[in-house]
């Protein structure tokens, strides 16, 4: 019983995951040939192999975790061209994105910015035409920065869709800058990318929605369904149950600031799981 318990808690973990990107909390980190890259994004770091300054780096002020990612438009000494940094999901750059079929209704992460320019983000959730051979735009959404933020604060983008269609593909973009002349030590430091309110659930598309708010939380969870709710489970990342509850607000206070997996039966028999931040 306790290894089918351990094996259950896995799998929900590994199904939360799916939903959302890897290394989206810039953990992982990569060196390669000349320069570094956090696993599953690719940069401008890329100029490093030329001999220009990295613009992407890992940062060790983090919103949880030992981690987070700096981006940083800095002057190249060689050349004295202002170097601007993008930040972008895949690790090819020529077809940048990661494989994505989910459809989420926002997504959220914390940020540090000293507005010496003006920063911004923008997602694409994708799907590959095979008649017309293109990516058609099934969802997007983007902010700018236009604030000082000296310490993590949350950025939600809500996504808007422009069909039913379910997407194959995620591209999450961020950049110091939207001049064509940045300037010079504008820095984004981006921890912990959330995505939240999942139209469909391991690709049924007829699965009622349900979301979760809010997210990241501090006090309470409140479970927005107009399903009755059976039972809510708080799962740590590592599949341990750490809180139990029968309602559609469960108190999270007493939890340490972390990421966390819940999971929600309903009475119709529906199971959802997503990912939540606890401050």
């Amino acid at each position: 019983m306790k290894l089918l318990v351990t094996a259950c808690g896995i799998c929900i973990v590994m199904l939360a995951q799916g939903q959302q990107l890897l290394n989206s909390g810039f953990e992982n980190w990569t060196l390669k040939n000349e320069y570094i890259e956090p696993d599953g994004w690719i940069s401008t770091n890329a100029y490093a192999f030329l001999g220009a300054p990295e613009t992407c780096y890992p940062f060790e002020e983090a919103h949880t975790g030992n981690w987070s990612a700096k981006l940083e438009t800095r002057l190249d000494p060689i050349t004295g061209d202002t170097l601007r940094a993008v930040l972008i999901t895949g690790s090819d750059y020529e077809a940048p994105g990661v494989s994505f079929p989910h459809k989420p209704t926002a997504c959220s992460f914390y940020y540090k910015h000293n507005r010496l320019d003006t920063a911004a983000a923008v997602v694409y959730l994708t799907k590959w035409n095979s008649v017309l051979k293109r990516k058609d735009t099934i969802a997007s959404g983007f902010t700018i920065f236009f604030d000082i933020a000296s310490t993590f604060t949350l950025r939600t983008i809500p996504l808007t869709y422009f069909g039913t269609a379910k997407p194959d593909t995620c591209l999450f973009l961020f950049t110091t800058t939207l001049k064509d002349k940045p300037n010079p030590g504008n820095y984004l430091i981006i921890d912990d990318i959330v995505f939240t309110g999942f139209l469909s659930v391991n690709g049924i598309e007829n699965q009622p929605a349900l979301r979760i708010y809010p997210n990241p939380a501090q006090d309470v969870v409140t479970i927005d369904t107009e399903d009755e709710v059976k039972q809510v489970i708080i799962r740590s990342v590592e599949g341990k149950e750490v809180s139990k509850g029968f309602d559609k607000k469960l108190t999270v206070s007493h939890l340490n600031s972390s990421v966390y997996f819940i999971e929600v039966e309903t009475a119709n028999g529906w199971i959802y799981t997503q990912r939540f931040v606890k401050d």
